[in-house]
């Protein structure tokens, strides 16, 4: 790597924390307390103003309006067998529509497990403001190992003249044969082995991104006109050495567990064990960094172009970049708000309305107590 590359990539990544740090920190006020404090309605945990020997009853308003619309929504969605339908522009076109119109379907319901997708990002947009939705191609494989005994050579130059096929162990012997016609015996060379065969499961990617691990400009007002998007995620080191990244380079990498917004704690709430770092004294290979799927856009001197560029990489290490045409998130919000990227949740609406609701039913309760359990004391 010659020096230009290397401060270009120093430039790159002060670049990306800055505009991670910018994009946290907006995060971080008041869009963050709201979405711990819609959380923590949603679940119906004690609301800090409970009175001992008094009622602690909490309303489940936040809860009860979250499912009901989101069972509406997802029946809107998938009424119909079809997530989408390709509309044919000419007659020639009708055969093509009807198979682009399957094939999405089947990679939408069969390969992403489709019904899962609608069902988070409209929880996510109900409760948290926003549901992000991030698609990409994967070009993935898997192997299996396949065993052959006593092959013949023409069997044996058929099976590895295969491209996904790779010999792994093999063993020569030479056995009698009998020829049927005439009952001459004469010797042949067989093969006894293991191979491995590689299957192409790679497909197009539909998946849900939690909103609290979803980064945005603080000036964008939709992820189309943003310059500067980033997905957070955890990754193991062993996922990372299997998709061809260098061992050094991979080592160089870390656990940003501070990181964490107002928002994902109070998600967390029902079940703080989960965000435990259980992997601690794991093996090497299963221990979990924290990687940044960054698109930021710049201006390319050689393209004479504002570009986006695609950049995997840790707050100090960059493991790849690449030119790309477009950022590959998508976005709903159930109350948008002009000019703004971050719109109002069905749970902001009613929170007000949950703890009214949960004061009047406890003073109700209290009272029914005190009336009917109440004691008298003669002071003679």
């Amino acid at each position: 790597m010659n020096m230009t590359i290397e401060m270009d990539e120093r430039e790159i990544l002060s670049t990306l924390e800055r505009n991670i740090d910018a994009a946290d920190t907006y995060a971080n006020s008041e869009v963050g307390h709201q979405r711990d404090k819609a959380h923590r309605y949603y679940y119906g945990e004690p609301m800090g103003n409970e009175v001992r020997g008094r009622s602690h009853h909490v309303s489940r308003d936040v809860f009860d309006a979250v499912e009901a619309v989101k069972a509406m929504m997802l029946e809107t969605f998938s009424a119909d067998k079809n997530i989408c339908r390709f509309e044919p522009q000419s007659a020639d076109d009708v055969n093509t529509a009807r198979l682009a119109t399957a094939w999405v379907n089947y990679n939408f319901y069969r390969q992403n497990n489709g019904n899962k997708i609608l069902t988070d990002v409209i929880h996510d947009a109900l409760v948290a403001k926003t549901g992000v939705v991030k698609r990409y191609y994967k070009a993935d494989y898997k192997y299996e190992m396949e065993e052959f005994e006593q092959f013949s050579e023409n069997e044996f130059s058929l099976m590895l003249s295969a491209p996904d096929v790779e010999l792994v162990e093999l063993v020569e012997e030479s056995v009698e044969v009998v020829d049927e016609q005439t009952g001459t015996a004469y010797s042949q060379l067989v093969f006894t082995g293991v191979t491995k065969r590689r299957i192409d499961t790679s497909k197009v990617c539909v998946e849900t991104v939690e909103p609290e691990d979803f980064l945005i400009n603080p000036r964008a007002k939709t992820v189309q006109d943003s310059d500067f998007c980033s997905h957070r995620m955890a990754r193991t080191r062993g996922e990372l050495l299997s998709e061809g990244y260098e061992e050094d380079v991979v080592a160089k990498l870390d656990n940003d567990d501070t990181f964490k917004e107002d928002g994902s704690l109070g998600r967390d709430s029902i079940d703080g064990n989960r965000a435990d770092n259980f992997g601690s004294n794991d093996s090497k290979d299963r221990e979990y960094v924290t990687l940044y799927e960054s698109y930021i856009k710049r201006y390319d001197p050689q393209l004479n172009a504002c570009v986006y560029y695609k950049c995997l990489h840790s707050r100090r290490v960059m493991l790849d970049m690449e030119i790309v045409s477009e950022m590959p998130f998508r976005t709903f919000t159930p109350f948008p708000l002009p000019h703004r990227f971050y719109g109002m949740s069905l749970a902001d609406q009613l929170c007000d309305l949950q703890k009214t609701m949960s004061s009047l039913k406890r003073g109700v309760v209290d009272h029914l107590m005190l009336t009917t359990t109440s004691r008298w004391v003669a002071n003679l």
